[in-house]
């Protein structure tokens, strides 16, 4: 395997811009290799990877973003997207590739976005990503950490299957963003954003297991068909403060993605949550598709969570649809808790869905609300439901009102 270190291009830690060295040591790599960065801090600003190559931070490498924002004008097409078209700086970022394939960046190192401000950026003062790759296949991101990324850590557009694998965020905006993207595993990762942890729309093929997500936003914001959530930790407030708002407190474990200016394709369906927790968070899943200006693309359709376990939730399931019913949601061996001092809201509120099937779940809210508020519903299945409160329904076609009363105990 070919490896070289950037240190043998002319990097040094004392440079106020390693850009060139480090870009002539990964073209060096014309046929694939190794570029290593080794213990140190090398400041940099846009580099490109090229298919076959790998990037590693050895232990106590710091790669460091430049801090002046016009070091990272790349200039790139941004096809993939959708139909919205974002102002062109939207797509810089410090580490860079555009139809390749084979690639990763990896190793115990460290990437430092040091908040680049960009005053032509969104927002007024979003600068470059850390990591886009645009159009590219076979994607290991293995073991970094990312801190103070000026606009999203990982960055993914129309790519398939990527692998992010022990990567740790700290603070910035969205830990990974994908967009019409295939076959993405994340796992074993501990991300702590101010803006959401994991989104993008019109994904499909996504398994994200063990890791933790904490944030002054979304956990999820997420668009998927066919996804995966297994042994996860949702938890607020948020440690690192959302930066527009300043405010920490986070929003939902899980929210639904299809904004219309993306013209986006598919629904989100096929969701498989389990073993989950989630604490404090002010809803633990929403999908609101009359009201939400994110939710106006295609709909949230079967959801299934199973042996959760969410406590100290404001608001902890919303789903509003909007004709035909399409929403199928099935709870199973789990418990959903309200927030104490929380008055008059419902843990399960849906208006427009075709099914919502419970089984030994315990809804605990508040006695003199009611547990479920549904209407304009195809059928509510409940069997060993234990609740706060009461159930309220209006236009249900199909209730089994005979069915849950029978089984379901009341929590006094």
């Amino acid at each position: 395997m070919f490896i070289v270190n950037i240190m043998d291009y002319g990097a040094s830690e004392n440079a106020p811009d390693n850009t060139a060295a480090i870009q002539s040591a990964i073209d060096a790599c014309a046929n694939g290799g190794v570029v290593t960065i080794p213990a140190g801090v090398f400041t940099s600003g846009a580099i490109s990877l090229n298919s076959s190559v790998t990037l590693r931070l050895e232990k106590g490498a710091t790669l460091r973003g430049s801090a002046d924002f016009r070091d990272y004008d790349q200039k790139r097409d941004d096809i993939g997207w959708g139909t919205g078209r974002p102002r062109s700086n939207w797509f810089d970022a410090l580490i860079n590739a555009v139809d390749a394939e084979n690639i990763a960046v990896e190793g115990e190192g460290e990437i430092d976005g040091v908040d680049c401000n960009n005053p032509n950026g969104e927002e007024g003062f979003r600068g470059p990503h850390c990591i886009r790759f645009t159009r590219c296949k076979n994607i290991r991101v293995n073991g970094i950490s990312i801190k103070r990324s000026a606009n999203y850590a990982l960055f993914f557009i129309h790519s398939d299957n990527i692998a992010v694998d022990n990567v740790t965020v700290r603070g910035g905006h969205d830990g990974v963003h994908a967009q019409r993207c295939r076959n993405m595993t994340l796992s074993g990762s501990d991300f702590r954003t101010g803006d959401d942890c994991v989104a993008g729309s019109d994904n499909e093929n996504f398994t994200i297991r063990d890791s933790k997500f904490n944030t002054s936003c979304n956990g999820f914001r997420l668009g998927c068909m066919n996804l995966a959530v297994e042994r996860c930790r949702f938890w607020g407030p948020g440690e690192s403060p959302h930066l527009v708002s300043k405010r920490n407190n986070m929003l939902c474990a899980m929210v639904h993605f299809a904004p219309g200016d993306r013209n986006t394709l598919l629904p989100s369906g096929n969701w498989q949550v389990s073993d989950v927790e989630a604490d404090c968070v002010a809803r633990f899943y929403e999908a609101n598709h009359r009201f939400e200006r994110w939710q106006q693309g295609r709909p949230a359709t079967t959801l299934s969570f199973e042996r959760i376990k969410a406590t100290n939730i404001e608001k902890p399931i919303l789903l509003i649809g909007k004709p035909p019913r399409e929403t199928r949601l099935r709870i199973k061996d789990s418990t959903i808790a309200l927030r104490e001092g929380v008055e008059n809201l419902p843990v399960i509120d849906a208006d427009c869905f075709e099914a919502i099937m419970l089984q030994n779940v315990v809804l605990e809210g508040n006695v003199n609300a009611p547990a479920i508020k549904a209407k304009d519903g195809g059928r509510i299945v409940m069997k060993d439901v234990k609740f706060s409160g009461s159930v309220e329904t209006e236009n249900i076609e199909n209730v089994h009102d005979v069915l849950y009363i029978k089984t379901s105990m009341l929590i006094k």
